[in-house]
C-alpha cells in the first residue's frame, strides 16, 4: 500500500518496476484500492498470502485506514472487464493481476486509467500508461540472487529444489540459468515438498554420508580415529 502511494499517476509510457518510495515522488491515494487476485483458482494459497500481506499495509500515512475492494478472479475470466468494474465502483489505484497471463491480457486490452501495480510481468513486454511491476514471478527471483552470488565471485553451485512439478521447473530454471552465465551445478538434491527440515537434503547434496564412510575405511586402514 506505501508503495502504491508512492507511485506517480501518468506514468511514463512503459512499464515501470516499482523499486521503492524513496526513488519515486509522492502521489497520495484519494479514494479505495481494488486489489485484484486469483483467489478462486489453484493460485488460491500464493493469492491469499499476498491478500493478507496487503491487508496488514492497509493503514495509510495519515494513521486512516486505506478502503481495500477484493476482487476475486476464476480461470476463463475477463480481467479487463473485472478491472474496469473495479474503476467504475470508485477504485482509485489497483494492486494485481497476479498472473502473467491476466496482466498480458489486461494491458493488450485496455488503457489503465489508474495506478496499476501489477504483480506480474507481461510476455511480451508491452507499453503501458500508469502500469508499474512488482514481480512475484520465481524466474525473476532467480534471476535476481544468481546475479549477485555471480558478482560476488562465485562460479560452482549446489542446488535444493522441492520435489513436485513446480519444483522441478524450479530447478530447470536455476540449472539452465546458471550454467547459462558459464557456472557449473556442483551438486543438487531434491526435498519433499512439505518439508520443514532440510537437515538430509543438505547432506544429501553435499555428499556427506559418502564422506563420512571413506573417513571410518580409513580410520579403519589406519587404525586410528580420523577427524571429519
Amino acid at each position: 500500500i506505501a508503495l502504491l502511494q508512492d507511485l506517480p499517476e501518468a506514468a511514463p509510457q512503459a512499464p515501470e518496476v516499482a523499486t521503492g518510495p524513496a526513488l519515486l515522488p509522492e502521489a497520495p491515494i484519494e479514494g479505495p484500492v481494488a486489489v485484484l487476485l486469483p483467489l478462486d483458482t489453484r493460485l488460491q494459497a500464493v493469492a491469499q498470502a499476498v491478500l493478507d500481506g496487503v491487508q496488514t499495509q492497509q493503514q495509510g500515512d495519515s494513521g486512516a485506514a486505506i478502503s481495500l475492494q477484493v476482487y476475486s478472479s476464476r480461470d476463463g475470466d475477463d480481467i479487463a472487464a473485472l478491472y474496469q468494474r473495479a474503476v467504475a465502483e470508485g477504485a482509485r489505484a489497483v494492486i494485481g493481476p497476479l498472473r502473467k497471463e491476466d496482466v498480458t491480457a489486461l494491458v493488450q486490452n485496455l488503457a489503465l486509467p489508474v495506478r496499476t501495480l501489477a504483480l506480474n510481468n507481461a510476455e511480451p513486454a508491452v507499453h503501458a500508461a500508469n502500469l508499474y511491476v512488482l514481480s512475484l514471478d520465481p524466474a525473476d527471483e532467480i534471476e535476481a540472487a544468481q546475479a549477485m552470488a555471480w558478482n560476488a565471485g562465485l562460479r560452482r553451485a549446489a542446488i535444493l529444489y522441492p520435489r513436485d512439478a513446480w519444483g522441478a521447473r524450479m530447478f530447470e530454471l536455476m540449472r539452465d540459468a546458471w550454467q547459462a552465465r558459464g557456472g557449473t551445478i556442483g551438486a543438487s538434491q531434491g526435498y519433499e515438498a512439505q518439508a520443514r527440515d532440510y537437515t538430509e537434503s543438505v547432506r544429501g547434496a553435499l555428499e556427506v554420508a559418502a564422506g563420512e564412510a571413506r573417513s571410518a575405511r580409513i580410520s579403519r586402514l589406519i587404525g586410528a580415529p580420523v577427524a571429519f
